[in-house]
This record gives C-alpha cells, sequence and structure tokens, in this order.
C-alpha cells in the first residue's frame, strides 16, 4: 500500500504548491449562452458572473471545474449565485438529469451547461488572406474592415464567419471601409466539406492575437486554503478516475482515453510548455492514475494483494498455492493486455 499512498500524496502536495503559486484563469463571466441549453433553461444571461456554485465560490473560469466534472458525472443539481449587471446577485438552479453525455467533459460549463466566458471580440477587419483564394483574387488587403455581406451589415469577426460560412450562394458582395473610404467588391467564394456540411469560404483571417488583459484574473491560494483545496482536489481527481475506468470497463465510456508511454511523453511536453503549474497539474494527475491503477483487485498489483489478505481473513486459513499461482497468471494476462491496449491507443494517436 505504500505505492498508492505516495502516489496520491504525491498528487495533494503537487496541487497544494499550485494552489500557492497561482495560475491566471479567465474571469468567470458569461460571454454567451449557447441557444435551447441547459444554461439557457436555466436562466443565464451574458454578462452574469459567476459568485459561487453550490456555496463553493468561484474565483476563475476553470476554478471550480473538478467539482462541475463530479456533478455532472453524477447528474446531479447545481446551484449557482450569480450577479446580473444592474439587477445585482440571482440565484440560477441547474439540472444535470441530461448531462451524462458530457461525461469526462472538462468543459462541463461550455459543452455541458453552455455557457462560455466572455473574452474580447474582434472587428470584422481582414488580417491576413490566402495568397490565391477568392478574396485575394478579388482585391480584398489587409487592413479592410468588413462592413455588409450583400447589404447585410457585419456586427464583428464571428458574425462575419457566420454569414460567409452559411451562405448558400457562390457569388457575394463585400462593403469594405478601405482607410475611410467605403469600396465595393464582389467575391466569388469556394465551398469545402467540414464535418459533413457544406461550408462557405473567401480565404480571409482575422487578428490571431487579442488583449486578454481585461479578462484574465490571477487565482492564488494561502497556504492552508491551498493544503485543503489539495486534498479536495485530489479526492475528486481519484473519484472520476475510478469512474472513468469503470466505465470503460464497462464499454459505457471511450477506451481511448487509456494512454501508453507515446502520449504521456507527448502530454507532458505539451503542459510544460503552458507553463510550470500546467506542468506540476500534469504531473498530479499521472500520479493519482498510476495509484488508482496499482489499488485495482487485480493480483500482482497492491489491490490484489488486499483481497488475497481479505478473503483470507474471511476463511480463517492461507489460500492453496494452485489459488495463488492461478490469480498471478491472471494478473499478468489482465496487465499485459492492459499494456496492450494502451499502446494500441498511442499508435493511432500517431497515425492521426
Amino acid at each position: 500500500m505504500a505505492g498508492p499512498a505516495a502516489n496520491l500524496l504525491l498528487a495533494v502536495v503537487l496541487y497544494w504548491l499550485i494552489g500557492m503559486m497561482g495560475s491566471n484563469d479567465l474571469k468567470p463571466v458569461v460571454g454567451s449562452v449557447t441557444p435551447d441549453s441547459i444554461a439557457e433553461q436555466s436562466g443565464f444571461k451574458p454578462g452574469d458572473q459567476l459568485l459561487s456554485v453550490d456555496d463553493r465560490p468561484i474565483r476563475g473560469w476553470s476554478d471550480q471545474r473538478l467539482y462541475l466534472l463530479d456533478r455532472a458525472a453524477a447528474s446531479a443539481e447545481l446551484l449557482f449565485v450569480v450577479d446580473r449587471p444592474s439587477l445585482g446577485s440571482r440565484t440560477l438552479l441547474v439540472s444535470l438529469d441530461q448531462a451524462r453525455q458530457g461525461f469526462f467533459n472538462p468543459a462541463v460549463l461550455s459543452g455541458v451547461i453552455g455557457i462560455t466566458p466572455a473574452l474580447p471580440i474582434p472587428e470584422a477587419t481582414v488580417a491576413g488572406l490566402v495568397k490565391g483564394g477568392p478574396a485575394d483574387r478579388a482585391g480584398v488587403i489587409e487592413g479592410d474592415r468588413i462592413l455588409a455581406i450583400d447589404g447585410v451589415s457585419v456586427a464583428d469577426w464571428a458574425d462575419l464567419v457566420g454569414k460567409i460560412a452559411s451562405g448558400s450562394s457562390r457569388e457575394l458582395n463585400l462593403s469594405l471601409d478601405r482607410d475611410g473610404t467605403r469600396v465595393s467588391i464582389p467575391v466569388v467564394a469556394d465551398f469545402q466539406t467540414v464535418s459533413g456540411k457544406r461550408v462557405r469560404r473567401i480565404g480571409i483571417f482575422g487578428q490571431a492575437e487579442l488583449d486578454l488583459s481585461e479578462h484574465i484574473t490571477r487565482v492564488r491560494y494561502g497556504p492552508l486554503d491551498a493544503a485543503m483545496r489539495g486534498l479536495e482536489t485530489t479526492w475528486l481527481m481519484s473519484s472520476l478516475t475510478v469512474r472513468l475506468f469503470g466505465k470503460m470497463l464497462t464499454g459505457s465510456a471511450s477506451r481511448e482515453h487509456l494512454s501508453g508511454p507515446v502520449s504521456i511523453a507527448r502530454y507532458a511536453g505539451q503542459s510544460a510548455s503552458l507553463g510550470l503549474t500546467q506542468f506540476l497539474a500534469f504531473l498530479a494527475v499521472l500520479s493519482i492514475s498510476l495509484g488508482i491503477i496499482n489499488l485495482l483487485p487485480i493480483p500482482v498489483l497492491d489491490g490484489g494483494h488486499l483481497v488475497y489478505f481479505a478473503v483470507e481473513g474471511l476463511l480463517g486459513r492461507p489460500l492453496p498455492e494452485k489459488v495463488m499461482w492461478l490469480g498471478q497468471q491472471f494478473g499478468i494476462v489482465f496487465i499485459l493486455l492492459l499494456m496492450g491496449l494502451a499502446f494500441y491507443n498511442d499508435f493511432l494517436s500517431l497515425l492521426s
């Protein structure tokens, strides 16, 4: 049991360090509400600031992500308190009865509930063009601000993308603001198939980098609060890992969640490139996963030894050597199959 205990303790320490170091997060302000979503049914509005969920303070957009993921997996109800501009605080009840399809979707707020964070919306200004693309051929240049498409005004870049993609006609007319002069340019668009849908494209790019400074907050905890959060985060992550593994065994969750050394190395590199806190978080998740796997009731693992001890305690005598030997063989075969599946998933990920 020393191995799994050390794994879980390491995770607690890592999460404690992360809490004290602090990390940048998006402010918990709703930018948009997905139509016909759980959020819309619950009464969320753009501009709502998330204050708490089930009396747990929300200090950043992803602050309570694991708790929300745990509740979504249990199809529970959530009680949000939001601050609505000019109207004050509001309490919103969110029912996750229909959210099982979102199990282990880390983006619970956007992917399951249906709210996205407030982010800066770029203007419909052309920052780049596909060389030889429809817009380039038509004479659109960098810096042009698109005012309207076929006489329909464009509010921002997101609105522009939607209007272009959803159109069915190959020909469209762009009304542009070019250095203060209004210009009208006809464009012959291309069509591409994206996720089985026919989408119109004209080959333009928007602003790549946006100023997020007004939408970012620093989330940091004191030593005691960070320690409590480390314990809670380790518990929630352990619980979710056990649930996910159980669902993989029963076939109700994809076995693609099981990763081998190649994927682990790739994730390690990606997390390290994002900063120290992300890398420490990755190490914590990896440590928890190893600890949970070692506790599985499989012979040759610590969990298997616990099963042997429990059975011997009930029988009042040691198990026959043949039974022990058969158990060991089963355990070895199971571990080999598990490793084979992990390597197979790695191979598929490399191909994709």
